[in-house]
């Protein structure tokens, strides 16, 4: 893949770069170093968490916050910023301060493709809340904005920036893995449900997610996401082959508010492709768990999306069977993880992306991929929904072709 040199991608067997803590139980910023000044571009519910995010996290600092109602701006500041944070009554308004380094983008999906490239233009570095576009074509729009006025361009995954990812993908494709002989197995078969129950209201169109004016993709792009993003993860990120719609549930105006899918991976036999199948929902209760079957073990995720407060684990185990097949025994492994938050780590790993960025500004970077990618499978779901639930392929960009 054509990250691999800069960002110590599959070929090193680390998918990603270490993060901040990764070697370390804390995260440290050089006080030499600039903090990354933040405006937030939208008062969205989410924006709280990431507000409060930007105050915790030594890389950054949130200087401005922007809505299309002023008097809105200026009481969601009041109420959830520090003293001193600028309040503007447009989005224009915020892009044109100079003091702001970085924007917050938790917009609905649809006015992405609008305010993603016109950050880009005022040199503004973005974190696009997902899904990031109603189509790949959209999202290609996105990174060719930002790779031409060289500014940086991430999705708001927060478990991506989580050391649990680390040790998971460590314990898949560990020393060996090329080979064959890594203690896991090649992932053959990974299992994810991500959802929550959502009332009538919601389920027909009383919220941003279910509307088709605002985000068509429902479940799929809010929920499936995720499931996708890890799959992703678990098979070195890269770019699935095809993708197969088993069941779409959509609400009146055509939004899926329940979606079960397979994403397929090319594993050397066409009639036996790796897979991982998924649920996302807003009609059942609340879950997040992902299991990984390897050929020797298997790996549990009970929260892979929002980590529990405490440590954040995962476990591993190896099955088998005593007195003649009878009894079933298992040898179990418990992993745990030292507990920083995802979401503070996310805003440090995307100060340290745009440090590093330098001269890289304009080429294509890691993050940018693999949102593309996850949005590529989002698009051939929706493909495969509406042409009878047939596996179609996983549509690609021709600026990674070399890693497809």
């Amino acid at each position: 893949m054509w990250f691999d040199d800069t960002l110590r991608g599959p070929a090193n067997n680390t998918a990603l770069p270490l993060l901040p803590g990764d070697e370390a139980s804390s995260m440290a910023w050089a006080p030499e170093e600039a903090k990354l000044r933040w405006g937030i571009m939208g008062c969205a519910n989410i924006a709280r968490k990431n507000a409060r995010s930007m105050l915790l996290c030594p890389s950054a600092e949130l200087v401005a916050v922007a809505s299309r109602q002023l008097k809105k701006a200026q009481t969601w500041a009041a109420q959830f910023c520090p003293e001193g944070v600028r309040t503007y009554g447009s989005y224009d308004e915020l892009l044109q301060d100079p003091e702001v380094d970085a924007v917050y983008m938790p917009l609905p999906t649809k006015f992405h493709v609008e305010w993603v490239p016109k950050a880009a233009r005022a040199k503004k570095h973005v974190l696009v809340e997902k899904p990031v576009a109603l189509s790949l074509q959209e999202m290609d729009e996105m990174i060719a904005a930002c790779e031409e006025n060289g500014v940086f361009l991430m999705d708001g995954v927060m478990f991506m920036h989580h050391q649990r990812l680390r040790k998971i993908t460590a314990d898949i494709w560990g020393p060996g893995a090329a080979f064959g002989q890594n203690l896991f197995g090649v992932p053959t078969l990974i299992t994810s449900g991500f959802s929550f129950k959502a009332d009538d209201t919601f389920l027909e169109g009383g919220n941003i997610r279910t509307q088709a004016d605002s985000d068509p993709l429902g479940a799929l792009g809010d929920l499936g996401w995720y499931c996708i993003r890890f799959g992703l993860a678990c098979h070195q990120y890269r770019w699935p082959q095809k993708a197969k719609s088993v069941r779409m549930i959509y609400n009146a105006q055509g939004v899926p508010i329940d979606s079960v899918a397979h994403i397929m991976w090319d594993s050397g036999d066409e009639d036996r492709p790796y897979v991982l199948q998924f649920q996302c929902s807003f009609m059942h209760p609340f879950r997040q768990w992902m299991e990984v079957c390897g050929s020797t073990k298997i790996l549990k995720v009970e929260d892979f999306v929002i980590s529990r407060p405490d440590n954040a684990t995962y476990t591993t185990e190896m099955t088998g069977f005593l007195d003649y097949d009878i009894r079933p025994t298992t040898h179990t492994e418990h992993t745990e993880t030292p507990r920083w938050p995802q979401e503070v780590r996310m805003f440090d790993t995307f100060a340290r992306e745009v440090a590093a960025l330098g001269d890289a500004g304009g080429k294509p970077s890691f993050w940018s991929y693999v949102t593309a990618a996850t949005q590529a499978c989002c698009d051939a779901v929706v493909t495969s929904s509406k042409n009878g639930g047939e596996a179609v392929d996983v549509p690609t960009l021709s600026r990674f072709s070399a890693s497809t």
